[in-house]
């Protein structure tokens, strides 16, 4: 049995959506410039949003859209993060082994309201564990060590038992390698993460302890022996 602590992200990790991301979809609706969009990204990760309703009238507040036009837009942006998400291939199964052998495992995700209750309905009981944090609920985001740090911290144990999985290596896996945690690299968007890649073929970043294309058939105890 594998006596390691298994951390997840959640976005494109273990559920995919719609190509653009909530604040890219509000920024090309409403023509921000790009400094406005992180502004934006940063405030839905890191705010609770329970509703649509809440969304509109942050942006009319925010940007003085008006309440017709963000009304819809909220609407547009809510019905994305939750009609339009699947799981990824193998996601499912892999949790349901960990369970199954009672290996706890956790969550560590940049994520906003309506998508991880869309990943709730998803993974189902799967999804019901004592180690979430999520970035909405803490105020802060990856790569911040401090959203890490409080996952390692309510393991009680060393980092080194900690297992962290994810699609980025910017705000996966180079954090938790500072912390000292294990890691594996989920490159199911390479194309994405080219610069990395490269970076660490010149040696100038250290690499994960394991790189996969794919969660099917992934066994953690396996890839990562404790």
């Amino acid at each position: 049995m594998c006596t390691n602590i298994i951390f997840f992200d959640i976005g494109a990790t273990l559920i995919t959506g719609p190509a653009l991301t909530p604040a890219r979809q509000i920024a090309k609706h409403l023509g921000l410039s790009n400094i406005m969009r992180r502004q934006l990204e940063r405030q839905l990760l890191t705010s609770v949003i329970e509703t649509p309703a809440a969304l509109g009238t942050l942006l009319v507040s925010a940007y003085a859209v008006s309440a017709t036009r963000a009304t819809d837009l909220a609407a547009t942006i809510w019905h994305s993060q939750s009609e339009m998400i699947k799981p990824v291939p193998g996601g499912i199964e892999m949790l349901s082994s960990l369970q199954s052998k009672r290996t706890r495992y956790g969550f560590i995700s940049n994520i906003w309201f309506p998508y991880v209750t869309t990943f709730n309905k998803i993974y189902g009981r799967l999804a019901r564990t004592d180690l979430t944090f999520f970035s909405f609920r803490l105020g802060i985001k990856k790569p911040d060590l401090r959203l890490f740090q409080k996952a390692v911290d309510a393991t009680g144990l060393n980092p080194q038992t900690c297992i962290m999985l994810g699609d980025s290596y910017k705000n996966d896996m180079q954090p938790a390698m500072t912390l000292g945690m294990k890691t594996v690299w989920f490159l199911c968007r390479p194309e994405k993460e080219r610069v990395g890649l490269e970076q660490i073929k010149q040696n100038v970043l250290p690499a994960p302890d394991k790189i996969v294309s794919s969660l099917v058939g992934l066994d953690l105890a396996k890839e990562v022996p404790p």
